[in-house]
């Protein structure tokens, strides 16, 4: 591989990588390590698997993730957004909180 396309490849990942981080604190309120590793074979614990094709590019990005964490993000978007809702109606939350 190229140097060219290596720092180009590590550019595009870069920014999936922000981009999927930016998304993820969107939901839950709170920004999650996003990391990255090119992998000669998928995990075999990976039963969430994504393709995002690029476009107008050539291939697409997988995103892989075991059962385990997948669940645990939905579990965590689904309580951040339990707790808007509750808050934008006035109901106490955990911490006896209620918004005004």
């Amino acid at each position: 591989m190229s140097g060219g396309r290596a720092e180009r490849e590590r550019g595009l990942f870069a920014e999936l990588r922000s981009a999927l981080r930016a998304a993820l604190e969107g939901m839950t309120g709170h920004a999650p390590d996003v990391s990255f590793d090119p992998l000669p074979a998928a995990p075999t614990d990976a039963t969430l698997r994504w393709r995002q094709p690029l476009g107008s590019l050539p291939g697409a990005v997988w995103v892989l993730a075991a059962e385990a964490d997948w669940i645990a993000l939905g579990r965590a978007v689904l309580q951040a957004a339990r707790g808007e809702a509750s808050q934008a109606a006035g109901v106490e939350d955990d911490a006896g909180l209620t918004s005004t």
